[in-house]
């Protein structure tokens, strides 16, 4: 099994929560990530944990963030490794973080013939694909206690944005605070002083997201929508 591991709040609280199982880092030279490599190197001095560091350039990084095809690179990548890899998602509709596309991800490169009779079976596992962000610190700070929940956020980097501090617009920073308000009010902890706009999930990507994952898309969107009405009730 290896897990991709970037420095965001998902991947380094799945790392930890998971046994500290191997886990790879691709350099794919995006905006954020020079403050996501500080995130990784302090997560494995606190972990004493090393993990792999590689680096997979992409070059077609758009203005939210956004890389197409990245995860769908990252995992192959990472099969290089293990044919077992771990995607630290959480409910977040995305057209590379649903269940649809990792089978067919899965059934492309599993395909027999004679060349690939002696090759292991690729296997995307996502073990946190019904949990928002909120329930992800949620459950850390049940196994790890606050303190450690709170160096979890102080230290990890979501912001897709290269500022000295996160901007609170993009994607990344807007679901990172109403987290911080779920995981809040789970927890019993002081709420953080900053808030957002609702992250609201269109129609048509709702539909998109029943389609893509069945009766399992239905409970992300549950997941998806507590964590934004922790935001309304702030």
């Amino acid at each position: 099994m290896i897990l991709l591991l970037s420095g965001g709040i998902d991947s380094v609280a799945a790392w930890r929560l998971l046994g500290l199982p191997a886990a790879v880092n691709f350099n794919i030279g995006t905006v954020p990530m020079r403050r996501e490599q500080d995130a990784l190197a302090w997560a494995s001095g606190h972990f004493k944990r090393d993990f792999i560091c590689r680096p997979l350039p992409m070059n077609n990084e758009k203005p939210n963030g956004w890389v197409p095809f990245r995860n769908s690179l990252l995992v192959l990548a990472a099969a290089q490794i293990d044919p077992t890899v771990v995607l630290a998602a959480v409910a977040e509709w995305a057209p590379d973080k649903n269940f649809r596309w990792a089978r067919r991800l899965e059934q492309a490169v599993n395909q027999k013939g004679s060349a690939a009779t002696a090759v292991e079976q690729l296997c995307v596992e996502m073990p946190f694909a019904c949990f928002s962000k909120g329930d992800l610190l949620y459950e850390y700070h049940q196994n790890f206690g606050a303190a450690e929940t709170r160096l979890l956020l102080e230290r990890t980097w979501s912001c897709y944005l290269n500022n000295p501090a996160p901007c609170l617009l993009c994607g990344g920073c807007r679901q990172r605070i109403a987290a911080q308000h779920q995981y809040a009010i789970l927890a019993g902890q002081p709420r953080p002083v900053e808030s957002a706009p609702r992250w609201r999930i269109p129609l048509k990507d709702r539909f998109r997201w029943i389609r893509d994952n069945g009766a399992v898309g239905l409970r992300q969107i549950a997941a998806h929508t507590r964590q934004d009405d922790a935001l309304e009730a702030s």
